[in-house]
């Protein structure tokens, strides 16, 4: 089984310069040095967001240097990392505690999450590829005054996808909401940073590979076959309405429809909003989008899944395809999906579960 470790790091910011980062010691979770009790070690990996580090642990159990700065997090922040038979396979701020009872539960959440603190204060007027507006927003905070987060936005490569947008500081435009909003159109992109290096990477059109013939999540692990499968109004569509509004305040409106499941289901609309200033074309990729994404059904597979030769968390990763494959009594089928979550959660034993979730 998997040997896990979680270490604490304090942050200092530097004024024109990337934070220091000094190790402090390791978190001891409650069941055993490498594992936790139910809930007491988890981590995730998410697509195009940051996922999280929840560990809980006896308040006895933290080292000096690290209790004293969880008195006051504020003006002593913290970094967690977390190892999985020695690779950091998750690291980010530690943003909360709480105590439960005798435990002491803290969250941590990835780096990227570090982008929700960010809000452009300058007007900007971009034409130019998406992946170079991206680099130019993160660039744009982390270029301020105590602003650098240390994210590595220098590795950014063209997508050869132009956008017009422009932005005014009156909209208080949130740096993480607009580079989500702006990787969901069809010629978009998935984002991902590496937690060792901090380097963000943007791929077009999306990350991950197709696994769907090779991995396959099935019977073998399944101990609590709870899954659900829907067609609701809002989630599920066969077209898609967008709108927006270009430069000179012009309304700008467009649709998608995939014929091949309006035919077999009716026509079905979602809809969805450009957000800044758009194009005619820009509004159509972002319809493109929505009815790709909602045409097929939505799919809740089981909750807890322990992992079988094949099918580890070693095997495959948020934005690959994978089959899950079940019969919910009558008759086996299979759907392949793109993953858009990993959720795993470690037992006192060090057995691991995973919790997966499909874009």
């Amino acid at each position: 089984m998997p040997f896990y470790e979680v270490v604490a790091y304090s942050r200092a910011p530097q004024q024109s310069t990337e934070p220091s980062l000094n190790e402090l010691g390791r978190i001891i979770t409650l069941g055993g040095e490498s594992s936790g009790a139910g809930g007491g070690l988890s981590w995730s990996r998410e697509l195009c967001s940051d996922g999280f580090i929840t560990v809980a642990t006896s308040p006895e159990e933290l080292i000096p240097a690290v209790a004293t700065r969880m008195k006051n997090l504020r003006d002593n922040p913290i970094e967690l990392y977390l190892f999985r038979d020695g690779v950091l396979r998750q690291r980010g701020p530690l943003i909360s505690w709480q105590i439960e009872g005798n435990t002491l539960v803290l969250q941590a959440r990835g780096l990227l999450y570090y982008l929700r603190y960010m809000v452009l204060t300058s007007d900007f007027s971009f034409d130019k590829d998406q992946a170079f507006i991206v680099e130019d927003m993160i660039d744009h905070h982390q270029n301020k005054d105590y602003g650098d987060f240390g994210l590595d936005a220098s590795g950014i490569t063209s997508h050869s996808v132009n956008r017009k947008r422009v932005y005014k500081k009156t909209e208080l435009i949130n740096v993480q909401k607009e580079i989500r909003d702006m990787s969901e159109a069809d010629d978009g992109f998935d984002m991902d940073i590496n937690p060792t290096t901090r380097a963000i990477t943007l791929h077009n059109p999306q990350m991950g590979t197709d696994k769907s013939a090779s991995v396959f999540l099935d019977a073998r692990g399944m101990t609590d076959p709870n899954y659900a499968y829907s067609l609701a109004a809002g989630r599920f569509g066969t077209a898609a309405s967008a709108s927006g509004t270009s430069e000179d305040n012009a309304a700008k409106w467009n649709e998608s429809i995939d014929t091949t499941t309006r035919n077999a289901f009716g026509l079905a609309y979602v809809t969805t909003h450009v957000l800044g200033a758009t194009t005619f074309d820009e509004v159509k990729n972002y319809a493109d989008q929505a009815v790709n994404l909602s045409k097929n059904p939505y799919f809740v597979p089981s909750r807890n899944y322990f992992p079988v030769v094949g099918a580890t968390i070693d095997d495959f990763d948020q934005g690959d395809k994978v089959s899950f494959v079940f019969d919910p009594g009558f008759g086996e089928f299979t759907i392949a999906q793109d993953i858009k979550n990993i959720n795993v959660s470690v037992s006192p034993d060090g057995n691991e579960k995973l919790n997966v979730e499909f874009v």
